[in-house]
C-alpha cells in the first residue's frame, strides 16, 4: 500500500496542469503514452489515471462554475464592458448594458474596431487611455465622452485593464453611464446661474438708478447664460414704433441697432403677447413668414427666435428677443421660464428709472424755479442797494458839494446886507459878481453830470454820430482851456498829427471827456504841471492819452465806476471820469489809466475807426 501510495504522490506530481486538459484530445493521448511508458507499476498508472479523471471532472465543473458566473457577471452588470483586441481596438465581446447604453447590438460591434464604430468622440482620448496603460498599466474613472449610435454625445466614467483571453492580448473596459447625472448636474448649474443672474439684476436696480447700465449688462449677461448669438431688448416708443434700448450680439453677426419696427408691427406683437405667454420659433425657416420678416431674418442671420413681453402697468411696453444666428435651435421650458421672470425685473428697473427720471426733472424744475426766483431777488436787492447808493449820493451831493457854492453866496449876500444902509442901495464889486457867476457854473456843471450820466445809463440821452476829425477837436479844445492852464501854469504839449483818421462820433461828447481828463489832471495837482496830450492811429482804432507829471493817483481801481473820486478828499460828486467812460464805451472804445504815487497818472481811451 505504502509503495503505491508512494508511486501515486509522484505520478500525481506530473499531473497535467489545466493548460494540457483544455489541449486537444491527441496532444493528451500522446502525453498519457509518455506517461505509461515511464510508469512501471500498471496499479500506480491505473490509480493516477483515476485520479486526474475526478480531477479533470471537478476542474471542469469548476471552469464551468466560474464561467458561469463570469457570464452572469459580464452580462447582468450595470455598466457597460467592452473587450477588445489591445494591439487593433477590434471588439470581441459586449453586455447586454453596453447594448442599451450605446444603441449598438452585440452584432453591429463584434469584430469591428473603435474607430470604426466611431465610439470616441474625441479621437485623441483613445491615444491617452493607451498612453495611461502602457505606463500604469489601468485606468481607472477617466471622465470622457462617448459618441452613441444615436449621435447624442455620453458621458461616462471609464476604467480599463491589460488581460490574456483566448491566447490574446485584450483590453477589458468598463464604463459606467454618468450621462444623466452630468446633465442633472448641468442642470442644476445652469438653474444656480439663472437665479444668480436674476439675483444680480434685482441687486443692481435696488443699488443703481442708471437704467441703460442696468440693461446692457443685463442683456450681456443673458446671452452668455444661454449660449445665443444675440439678445437685445425693444421697447415702444410712443405710438410710432420700435426701437432698441440695449443689445449684446456675437462679433460674427450685425448688430440690430438702429433698427426699429413700424406701429403696425408693434401692434401685431402686443396682440400675440395677448394671446401667449412667449412666442417660440425653433426655426424661423419653416414658418410663413411676410417679406418683412423674412428680410429682416436673412439680413441678421436669424436661425431661431424667443421673445418674451415686458408688461409695464398692464400695458405692453417692449420685449426682450434672443436671437440664435448659427443654427435652429430647440428652446427649452427652463429658458423660456427664466426670460420671463428676468422680464418682470427688468420691468421693474424701467419703472424705477422712469420714477427716477421724474424726480429728476422735477428736481431741475425746482432747481430752475430758485435759480430764478433768486436771480429775481438779487436784482431786486441790487436795485434796492442802487437806490440806496442814490439816495446817500444825493444826500451828500445836497448836503456838501451842491451846499458848498450856495452857501458861498449866501454869505456874500449876506455881507452885501450888513453893509449897506437901510434905505441905501447895494453897491457890488466886480469881484464879488465873478465869484457869484463862478458859484453858479459850478453848480450848474455839477447837475448837469448829474443829469447827463443818469440819462446815458437810462438810454434816454442819443449821441449825434457824425464824421468827426479828432485832430481839429483836440486842438479846439485845448484853445478854449488856454486861459486856465494859464492861470495854473500849466506847459501843454500835443502830438496829434493832422493826418489821424476821421471817426463816427458825437464831437460834443467827445470833447467833454477831453474836458474832463484835463479839468481833474488841472485839479488835483499844485500850479506848474506838464501836460502831454497825444492820438495816434493803432490798427483799427484810434489811442489818445492825457499824460501829466503830478501827485499821482491812489486806488484807480475803482476810478471810473459811479461817485468814485481822483483823490480821497476831493471835492465834486465823483461823476466825472464815470461820465467819461459811459460816453467812450457808447462809442464802441474803452477808457483806462496808469498811475504811481508820486510820478503822475497817464489816462487812455480808445474810439474805433470808420470802417472804409
Amino acid at each position: 500500500m505504502i509503495p503505491l501510495l508512494s508511486q501515486i504522490r509522484k505520478v500525481k506530481s506530473a499531473i497535467p496542469t489545466p493548460q494540457i486538459w483544455a489541449a486537444e484530445p491527441s496532444d493528451r493521448d500522446r502525453y498519457w503514452q509518455e506517461l505509461r511508458a515511464g510508469c512501471k507499476d500498471e496499479a500506480a498508472f491505473t490509480r493516477m489515471r483515476e485520479i486526474w479523471q475526478e480531477l479533470q471532472v471537478k476542474q471542469e465543473l469548476a471552469l464551468q462554475k466560474s464561467n458561469e458566473k463570469f457570464s452572469k457577471a459580464f452580462r447582468s452588470n450595470p455598466t457597460a464592458i467592452m473587450i477588445t483586441a489591445l494591439k487593433d481596438g477590434r471588439c470581441i465581446e459586449v453586455n447586454d448594458s453596453f447594448e442599451q447604453i450605446s444603441g449598438y447590438s452585440r452584432a453591429e460591434v463584434i469584430g469591428k474596431t473603435t474607430r470604426e464604430l466611431q465610439l470616441w468622440y474625441h479621437p485623441s482620448d483613445r491615444d491617452r487611455v493607451r498612453h495611461l496603460l502602457t505606463t500604469e498599466g489601468s485606468v481607472r474613472n477617466l471622465e470622457l465622452e462617448f459618441r452613441l449610435k444615436s449621435g447624442e454625445i455620453g458621458i461616462g466614467l471609464f476604467s480599463a485593464e491589460v488581460m490574456e483571453f483566448d491566447g490574446e492580448a485584450c483590453l477589458i473596459a468598463t464604463t459606467e453611464d454618468i450621462t444623466e447625472s452630468k446633465r442633472a448636474e448641468a442642470k442644476l448649474k445652469a438653474a444656480l446661474e439663472r437665479d444668480r443672474l436674476l439675483g444680480e439684476v434685482a441687486l443692481r436696480i435696488r443699488q443703481s438708478l442708471d437704467l441703460s447700465q442696468i440693461l446692457q449688462t443685463t442683456v450681456a449677461e443673458v446671452r452668455q447664460l444661454l449660449k445665443a448669438d444675440r439678445v437685445f431688448i425693444g421697447y415702444r416708443d410712443g405710438i410710432d414704433c420700435g426701437k432698441v434700448l440695449a443689445e449684446s450680439v456675437d462679433p460674427r453677426y450685425p448688430s440690430v441697432i438702429p433698427w426699429h419696427c413700424d406701429n403696425r408691427k408693434v401692434r401685431e406683437i402686443s396682440e400675440l403677447f395677448a394671446q401667449t405667454p412667449a412666442l417660440i420659433y425653433n426655426n424661423v425657416w419653416e414658418l410663413e413668414q411676410e417679406d418683412e420678416d423674412r428680410a429682416f431674418c436673412e439680413k441678421y442671420h436669424v436661425q431661431a427666435c424667443l421673445l418674451v413681453p415686458i408688461w409695464l402697468g398692464g400695458e405692453f411696453y417692449g420685449v426682450i428677443v434672443v436671437h440664435q444666428c448659427d443654427s435652429p435651435r430647440n428652446w427649452q421650458k427652463f429658458e423660456v421660464d427664466f426670460l420671463e421672470k428676468l422680464a418682470n425685473q427688468v420691468s421693474i428697473a424701467i419703472q424705477q428709472g422712469q420714477l427716477y427720471h421724474q424726480v429728476c426733472r422735477l428736481n431741475c424744475c425746482l432747481e430752475q424755479q430758485v435759480q430764478e426766483r433768486t436771480l429775481q431777488l438779487e436784482q431786486q436787492l441790487q436795485e434796492v442797494q442802487e437806490l440806496s447808493e442814490l439816495k446817500d449820493f444825493f444826500l451828500q451831493a445836497i448836503s456838501h458839494d451842491l451846499r458848498t457854492p450856495i452857501m458861498g453866496m449866501l454869505l456874500i449876500l449876506q455881507n452885501l446886507i450888513k453893509t449897506t444902509p437901510a434905505h441905501g442901495s447895494a453897491i457890488i464889486s466886480l469881484n464879488t459878481l465873478e465869484r457869484m457867476r463862478q458859484s453858479s457854473e459850478r453848480q450848474l456843471e455839477m447837475l448837469n453830470t448829474l443829469l447827463d450820466t443818469h440819462a446815458i445809463a437810462a438810454g434816454a440821452n442819443q449821441f449825434d454820430l457824425q464824421l468827426t476829425n479828432l485832430s481839429t477837436l483836440c486842438q479846439s479844445t485845448l484853445n478854449d482851456l488856454e486861459p486856465i492852464f494859464e492861470r495854473n501854469q500849466t506847459k501843454v504839449i500835443t502830438a496829434i498829427p493832422d493826418s489821424l483818421p476821421w471817426i463816427r462820433g458825437d464831437a460834443a461828447q467827445l470833447r467833454r471827456v477831453l474836458e474832463n481828463l484835463i479839468t481833474n489832471a488841472l485839479k488835483h495837482n499844485p500850479p506848474g504841471l506838464d501836460l502831454l496830450v497825444t492820438a495816434q492811429a493803432q490798427s483799427q482804432q484810434i489811442l489818445c492819452a492825457v499824460i501829466d507829471n503830478g501827485l499821482g493817483i491812489h486806488q484807480s481801481d475803482r476810478l471810473f465806476e459811479r461817485y468814485g473820486k481822483v483823490m480821497r478828499y476831493s471835492a465834486g460828486i465823483g461823476l466825472g471820469l464815470y461820465l467819461c467812460r459811459q460816453i467812450i464805451e457808447a462809442h464802441g472804445g474803452k477808457i483806462w489809466v496808469e498811475s504811481q504815487l508820486g510820478q503822475g497818472a497817464s489816462f487812455y481811451f480808445t474810439l474805433p475807426l470808420e470802417p472804409s
